[in-house]
C-alpha cells in the first residue's frame, strides 16, 4: 500500500507505524510507547490516545468542519464555521466567547475577544492590510496605518500617536535602509547591504558604525566584525562540519569554544577555552526518542533526568553516586500541567488549574503543620484579576481595553486596603503613576518611547524632574537632576561606557574612566585623580586579578582560592553540588583555621563548625524557614533560640536561650504593627506602630504609652518628629531639604535652626548652628576629586587638612594649619590595609604587627591598632 510502516534512524532506533485502510491507527516510539487514533465513517479523527492513556476526542458537523475538541479532562472547546468553512465563533472550555467576521475575499475584518472587545482591520484593493483598530469603540481605541510600494513591500508604519517608521528598499525588494520616527528630532536611521545571493553583508548604525559579516561558500556566516574602523573593531569566527552543525567558534580574543555531535546532529559536548590552561568540557546524553537524560559537567558530576511515557519530566537526580545525590519529582495532571513537586526532602507542593490550564492555587508543604495555600483568579482574558494569599488576604488588579494594569488594590475590605493606579499613552508607555496618598508622579517619552523626563509629587510643592538625554542608538549620554545638575556619559563603538562626568560645569566636575577587552571585559578604572584600578581575566572571562589580589576557580568556576597582596591563600572547598563545605584562612600558615559547612538536601545550612571544632546547628520547618538556631552544640555552654512565623513567612515570635520570648503582630500589609518583649513575665512591655497608606511609619507608641508622631512631605522625606504627643513636654524636631532630599536645615524643639550646604556632587560643605542668633557658629569641610575629606574648618577658622594615598587611606593629618601650635599626626598600612605604624606630632612611632589573620600580635600597644580615621564630614 506505499504505507511507512519502520523508520530507523543513524543510531538504529525504530519507530513503528500501524495503518489500516489508508488511516494511521498508532506510532510507536524507539521505546515501544504508543499514541493510538480511532476515526468516524468519514474518515475523520475523533480520538487521539497518548501512551499515559489520556485521550483527546473531535467531532465534526455536517459539513466536515471540526466542530468541538474534548480534552483528557472532559473539558470543550467549540468551533462554528460559515458557509465557507472559516472559523466565526470559538467558545473556550470556560465559557468564554471570542468571534472573528470576513470580508468577501476572505480577509479578517474584525476580531472579538471573551470580553467583548473588537479589534478590526482594513485592506487594500490588493488584500494588503492597512490598518488595525484596537478597542474599538472605547477610551483606549488606538489605530496604526501601514503604507505599501506596488510590488506591497510595507514602506511606511504609522503607530497610534501618529509616528511614522520609514523603509526602502532595492530593485530587488531587500530593506535597505529603515528610519524610525520620521521628521522628527530624534530620527534615526539604520542601513543594510547584501552580497549577490542576499546573505546581509553589512549594517550601519544611526551613528554610521558599520557591522560586517562574511559567509562560506553554502552561505553559512563565518565571520561577523563590530566596530569596523574604529579603534575597538572586533570579529568572532564560526566554523562549521558538513552537517552544518556549528564545530568551533573563536572570539575577539582568539578563545576557541569546540562542540562534537552524534549521528543524528545532536550536541554532545562543549568544551570552552580550547588548549588554554583553563579549557574545561561538558556533556550531555539522550534517551531512544530524544529526551536530554544526562549532563556531565567539567568535573564529571551527573544529573539524569527521567520522563514518562509522553516525554514529560518527572524526575531529575543531581550529583548522582555521590554522597549529595538527590532527587525531586514532578506530576502532571491528564493534559500535562504540572499538578505537583516533591522536592529531595519529600516535601509537596500542589497546584491546581482551572479549564483553561490557567494555575488557580498552590499548596505547599502539603500534609505538614505549615501547609499553606495561595490562589489566583483571572477575567475572561487571561489577566489576573485577584490573589488571595495564605491568611486569606486578598489582592485585586484591574485592566484596561488594552489588558494594561490600571489598578491594584491590595488588602481588599482590611483597615488598610489601598490602591495604587497607573495611566498610559496611547503605545503603552508608562505616563503616570498614582499611589495610595493621591501623589502621582508624571513621565515623558521621545519619539522613540526613551523616558525623557520623570517628575515626583506634581502638583505639590515638592514637585521635582529628573530629564534624560540619549544618543542615537539610545545609550543614556545625560542626566540633569532637580538642581540643574548634570552628568554625561560617553560611549565606545561597542556601546561601552567609557567615561563618567559628574557635576558637569561646575567647580566639583569630576571623570571617571572605564578601559575593557574584546569581550567586553573591564580591565581597568580610572578615578577623578588619576588613580587605576586594573582587572585581568583568564581564558573563561573570569576575574583573576584586581590589582595585586589574585583568586582561581575549579572548572565549574566555583572560587577555590584567594590571594591577597601579601601573599596570603585563603582556600574554598565545595561538595558535588557546588556547596562551600570548608574555607581554610592563611593556608600553610602558623595560624592556619578551618571552618566547615553542612547543608540539608534542599541547601539549607545544617551546620557550622568553627576552627576550634565548636558546632552551631541549625533546624528548618517544611518552608524552609529557620526555626532554630543551637550555638557550642555538645558543650555545657549550649544554648538554643527558636523562631515562629505566620502563614506568609512573617516572624511571630521569637525566643532566646533563656526561654524569654518576643512576639511581634502585622497588619494585613505585612507591616509590623506591635512588639511585645519579655512576654509573659513582669517586665513583659509592648511597642505599637502607626503606618500611612504608603507605609511611612506615622506613629510609634512605647511600653508606657508615650507617643511619637511622624509627619512626612509628598516625597517621603521625614518633615517633622513629635516626641510625648500630648505630655507637659511634648516637643517636635523638624527638618526641611532640597531638591534632590539633602537635609539643608533642622529645627529643634526650641526653635533654634542647624542649617547645612552641599556642593554639587552632594557632599555637605558647611553646617551653620544656630542660624541668626548670637552664638550663630559655621564649620566648613572640602574633598578631593573621589570625596575623602581634605580639610575641615571650625567655627573659629581653625583647619584641619588631611592627605590620602592611592587606596584612600588616611596618611596625615595637620592640625591649627599656620597657627603657633600646627601639629601633624601620619600613619602607614601594609599592601591589605592594616594600620602598621603612626607617628604623633613629636615623632613618636607606634608599630603595630599583625599574623595571617589580621590580628594584632601581642606586641602591638594600642588595642585600637585597625581604626581608621574619619574620612568623610557629610
Amino acid at each position: 500500500t506505499g504505507d511507512l510502516l519502520e523508520q530507523t534512524d543513524a543510531l538504529g532506533q525504530v519507530t513503528a507505524y500501524v495503518w489500516s485502510g489508508g488511516l494511521l491507527m498508532s506510532t510507536a516510539d524507539a521505546l515501544g510507547r504508543r499514541t493510538r487514533y480511532r476515526y468516524d465513517g468519514e474518515r475523520h479523527l475523533v480520538a487521539m490516545t497518548d501512551a499515559e492513556g489520556n485521550a483527546t476526542g473531535y467531532t465534526y458537523d455536517g459539513a466536515g468542519n471540526l466542530e468541538t475538541v474534548t480534552d483528557a479532562l472532559g473539558r470543550v472547546t467549540t468551533y462554528v464555521h460559515d458557509g465557507l468553512r472559516r472559523v466565526t465563533q470559538i467558545t473556550d472550555a470556560a465559557g468564554g466567547v471570542t468571534s472573528m467576521s470576513y470580508d468577501a475575499i476572505g480577509d479578517l475584518i474584525s476580531q472579538t475577544d471573551q470580553l467583548g472587545r473588537t479589534t478590526a482591520y482594513v485592506y487594500s484593493q490588493r488584500g494588503l492590510l492597512t490598518s488595525v483598530t484596537e478597542a474599538v469603540g472605547t477610551s483606549q481605541q488606538r489605530i496604526s496605518t501601514f503604507d505599501y510600494d506596488t510590488v506591497g513591500n510595507l514602506t511606511a508604519a504609522t503607530d497610534a500617536l501618529g509616528r511614522v517608521t520609514a523603509y526602502a528598499y532595492d530593485n530587488r525588494d531587500r530593506l535597505i535602509e529603515l528610519t524610525e520616527a520620521v521628521g522628527t528630532a530624534v530620527e534615526r536611521s539604520t542601513g543594510f547591504t547584501y552580497d549577490l545571493v542576499s546573505n546581509l553583508l553589512t549594517t550601519t548604525d544611526a551613528l554610521g558604525r558599520v557591522s560586517a559579516y562574511v559567509y562560506d561558500n553554502r552561505n553559512r556566516l563565518t565571520q561577523m566584525t563590530e566596530a569596523v574602523g574604529t579603534a575597538v573593531e572586533r570579529s568572532t569566527f564560526v566554523a562549521y562540519d558538513s552537517e552544518s552543525n556549528v564545530l568551533t567558534t573563536t572570539d575577539a580574543l582568539g578563545r576557541v569554544t569546540g562542540f562534537t555531535y552524534d549521528v543524528l546532529n545532536r550536541m554532545l559536548t562543549t568544551t570552552e577555552a580550547v588548549g588554554t590552561a583553563v579549557e574545561r568540557t561538558s556533556s550531555v546524553a539522550y534517551d531512544a526518542v530524544g529526551n536530554l537524560s544526562s549532563t556531565t559537567d567539567a568535573l564529571g558530576r551527573v544529573t539524569q533526568y527521567a520522563y514518562n511515557s509522553v516525554n514529560l519530566l518527572v524526575g531529575m537526580t543531581e550529583a548522582v553516586g555521590t554522597a549529595q545525590e538527590r532527587t525531586s519529582t514532578l506530576a502532571y495532571d491528564a493534559v500535562y500541567n504540572v499538578s505537583g513537586i516533591t522536592d529531595a526532602l519529600g516535601r509537596t507542593t500542589q497546584y491546581v488549574h482551572d479549564a483553561l490550564d490557567r494555575q488557580t492555587s498552590m499548596t505547599e508543604a502539603v500534609g505538614t503543620p505549615v501547609e499553606r495555600t495561595m490562589t489566583w483568579s483571572y477575567d475572561a482574558a487571561s489577566n489576573l484579576t485577584g490573589m488571595t494569599d495564605a491568611l486569606g488576604r486578598s489582592t485585586q488588579f484591574v485592566y484596561d481595553a488594552l489588558d494594561r494594569q490600571v489598578s491594584l488594590t491590595e488588602a481588599v475590605g482590611s483597615a488598610v486596603e489601598r490602591t495604587t493606579s497607573w495611566g498610559y499613552d496611547a503605545l503603552g508607555n508608562l505616563v503616570n503613576t498614582t499611589d495610595a496618598l493621591g501623589r502621582v508622579t508624571a513621565y515623558a517619552y521621545d519619539a522613540l518611547d526613551r523616558l525623557t523626563a520623570m517628575t515626583e509629587a506634581v502638583g505639590t510643592s515638592v514637585e521635582r524632574t529628573t530629564e534624560m538625554a540619549y544618543d542615537a542608538l539610545g545609550n543614556l549620554i545625560g542626566t540633569t537632576d532637580a538642581l540643574g545638575r548634570v552628568t554625561a556619559f560617553v560611549y565606545d563603538a561597542l556601546n561601552r561606557t567609557t567615561v563618567v562626568t559628574e557635576a558637569v560645569g561646575t567647580s566639583v566636575e569630576r571623570t571617571t574612566s572605564m578601559a575593557y577587552d574584546a569581550n567586553d571585559n573591564q580591565t581597568s578604572m580610572t578615578d577623578a585623580l588619576g588613580q587605576v584600578t586594573a582587572f585581568v581575566y583568564d581564558a573563561l572571562d573570569r576575574l583573576v586579578t584586581l590589582t595585586e589580589a589574585v583568586v582561581a576557580y575549579d572548572a565549574n568556576s566555583n572560587l577555590v582560592s584567594a590571594t591577597d597582596a601579601l601573599g596570603r591563600v585563603t582556600a574554598y572547598v565545595y561538595d558535588a553540588l557546588d556547596r562551600t563545605v570548608s574555607l581554610t584562612e592563611a593556608v600553610g600558615t602558623a595560624v592556619q583555621r578551618t571552618t566547615q559547612y553542612a547543608y540539608d538536601a534542599v541547601n539549607n545550612y545544617v551546620s557550622t563548625t568553627d576552627a576550634l571544632g565548636r558546632v552551631t546547628a541549625f533546624v528548618y520547618d517544611a518552608l524552609d524557614r529557620q526555626v532554630s538556631m543551637t550555638e557550642a552544640v555538645g558543650t555545657s555552654v549550649e544554648r538554643t533560640f527558636s523562631w515562629a512565623y505566620d502563614a506568609v513567612s512573617n516572624l511571630t515570635s521569637a525566643t532566646d536561650a533563656l526561654g524569654r520570648v518576643t512576639a511581634y503582630v502585622f497588619d494585613a500589609l505585612d507591616r509590623t504593627v506591635s512588639l511585645t518583649e519579655a512576654v509573659g513575665t513582669a517586665v513583659e512591655r509592648t511597642t505599637n506602630w502607626a503606618y500611612d497608606a504608603v507605609s511611612n511609619l506615622t506613629s510609634s507608641t512605647d511600653g508606657l504609652g508615650r507617643i511619637t508622631a511622624f509627619v512626612y512631605d509628598a516625597l517621603d522625606r521625614t518633615t517633622s518628629l513629635t516626641e510625648a504627643v500630648g505630655t507637659s513636654v511634648e516637643r517636635t524636631t523638624s527638618w526641611s531639604y532640597d531638591a534632590v532630599s539633602n537635609l539643608i536645615s533642622t529645627t529643634d524643639a526650641l526653635g533654634r535652626v542647624t542649617a547645612y550646604v552641599f556642593d554639587a556632587l552632594d557632599r555637605t560643605v558647611s553646617m551653620t548652628e544656630a542660624v541668626g542668633t548670637s552664638v550663630e557658629r559655621t564649620f566648613s569641610w572640602a574633598y578631593d576629586a573621589v570625596s575623602n575629606l581634605t580639610g575641615a574648618t571650625d567655627a573659629l577658622g581653625r583647619v584641619t587638612v588631611y592627605a590620602y594615598d592611592a587606596l584612600d587611606r588616611t596618611t596625615a593629618l595637620t592640625e591649627a594649619v599656620g597657627t603657633t601650635v600646627e601639629r601633624t599626626s601620619s600613619w602607614a598600612y601594609d599592601a591589605v590595609g592594616n594600620l602598621t605604624g603612626m607617628t604623633d606630632d613629636l615623632g613618636r612611632l607606634t608599630a603595630y604587627v599583625y599574623d595571617a589573620l589580621d590580628r594584632a600580635t601581642p606586641t602591638t600597644r594600642s588595642a585600637t591598632s585597625r581604626a581608621r580615621p574619619t574620612r568623610s564630614a557629610g
